[in-house]
Formats: C-alpha cells, structure tokens, sequence
C-alpha cells in the first residue's frame, strides 16, 4: 500500500505542476471518453480471455499489492525449523507445519512427514515452481494485454471525436476546442495503459522473479533436512540461492 501511497502523491505533484502552468485539469475530465476506453479494453481483455481467467483479476490485483514475508524471514524461519527437525525428527515437522502459511513449504513438508525420498520431494518441488510460475505468467500476459488495448481504443475514439467534429463544424473558430475535446481519449489510453495496466504487469514480473527464488530456497532447504545435512551447510546453500548464486541440487 504505501508504494500506492507514493505514486498517488508523485501523481498529484504532476496534476499540480500542469494546474500552475495554466491548464484547467477539468479540460481532461470527459466520462463519457474515459468511459469509451475503460469499457473498450475490458471488452476486448474478455474476448481474448475465457472468464475463469477474467474473475481471478481481483485476486491478482489483491496479492499484487498485499506483503508477504521476505526472503531473509523466509530464511531464518526455515532454519529454525532445520534445527528442530535434527532435534526432535520429524515431530518437529507435524507440529510446525500446522501453523505454516506458506503454501508451498506447507506441501514440501507434507511429503517429508510422509516419508518421501530426496528424489520426491524434488521433483514435486520442482513441478510445483513451474506450475507457479505459469499462472503467474498468465497474470502478467492479461495486464500486458491491457496495456496494448488501452491506446488503441483511445484512438478510436479521437477518431469518433474527429468525424462528430468535421461533420458539425461551421466556423473555424470552433476547430481548437473539438480539437482538444476529440484527443481526450487518446489521452485516457495512454494514461491508463502506463499508469495503471503496464505497471501492474511489471509489478507482477517483479513479484513472480522474488517468489521464484524464495520457492527455489525453500526447496533447497527441506532438500537439505531429509538429507540429514548441517544447518549450517543449509543456510550456506540458502544463501546462495539469495544472492543469485548457483546450487547443484541433490
């Protein structure tokens, strides 16, 4: 939320900037252009998109913007759960994995309590990432795609803008104001495609790369428990994982 919070004020720096130069910003307020954009690019995001994929936009925007513990908490915890697991077996794991919310260590762990082999829990492990990582994909392809519909219909509707002012015109007088009133809705396209569908897809690919290597950690460390390794080999594998480094799984 707070980078919302820090966007909306850079954002409200510009609106003021634009105010003190002279610009009227109730000149860039036309719903019905705002509205012929919007509803445009929704139509066209849901014809491409099967509606299972279109109801799950409020969840993804949701974790877009909701924390979640960071790499190093991820760490620490994992470790402190290593440590129970050398001390107590896998007890430790059955009475932690209930308060775990992390759904993937959650199922790793599963698989541990279970008696699965390193061999196992790997390639389950792994599985899992990539099926991660494509509906992640999904989430970023639908908001890029956003983003590319968004200028046209604003395009679109200039043109509109254009013909209803050629068509009506009767003094040239009157051309910079329908002008001005016809590139409103490029103005609302481009708008919101890098104010709002673009950005949301970046943030997701910066999301999906901070998921991948906490997943790509997690596995590392409960690939390191069932093998009876050292904590502190553990958290040297871990830690390489966090600093891009390369780790050779078992």
């Amino acid at each position: 939320m707070l980078n919302i919070g820090i966007a909306s004020v850079i954002l409200g720096v510009l609106g003021w900037l634009f105010h003190h130069q002279g610009m009227a910003l109730s000149q860039l307020w036309q719903l019905h252009s705002f509205a012929l954009v919007f509803l445009g690019t929704a139509a066209a995001t849901v014809l491409q998109f099967p509606m299972r994929q279109c109801r799950q936009v409020v969840r993804w925007v949701v974790v877009a913007f909701t924390s979640s513990p960071s790499i190093q908490q991820e760490l620490h915890g994992l470790l402190e759960l290593a440590n129970q697991h050398q001390l107590d077996g896998v007890d430790a794991l059955i009475i932690a994995q209930k308060g775990i919310k992390n759904s993937f260590l959650k199922k790793l762990l599963g698989l541990v309590i279970d008696g699965a082999d390193v061999s196992l829990v790997k390639t389950s492990g792994e599985a899992t990432i990539r099926a991660i990582q494509q509906r992640h994909e999904l989430a970023i392809f639908f908001f890029e795609q956003m983003a590319k519909y968004a200028p046209g219909f604003g395009l679109l509707g200039t043109v509109v803008g254009l013909i209803q002012l050629l068509s009506s015109l009767t003094t040239p007088d009157q051309l910079g104001q329908g002008m001005a009133l016809a590139l409103v809705t490029t103005f609302y396209g481009i708008l919101l495609a890098n104010v709002l569908f673009q950005p949301m897809a970046g943030r997701l690919v910066v999301l999906d790369q901070e998921e991948l290597r906490k997943n790509e950690m997690i596995l590392i460390g409960v690939l390191g428990m069932v093998d009876q390794e050292p904590t502190l080999l553990i958290k040297e594998k871990m830690e390489m994982v966090i600093h891009n480094q390369p780790v050779v799984l078992a």
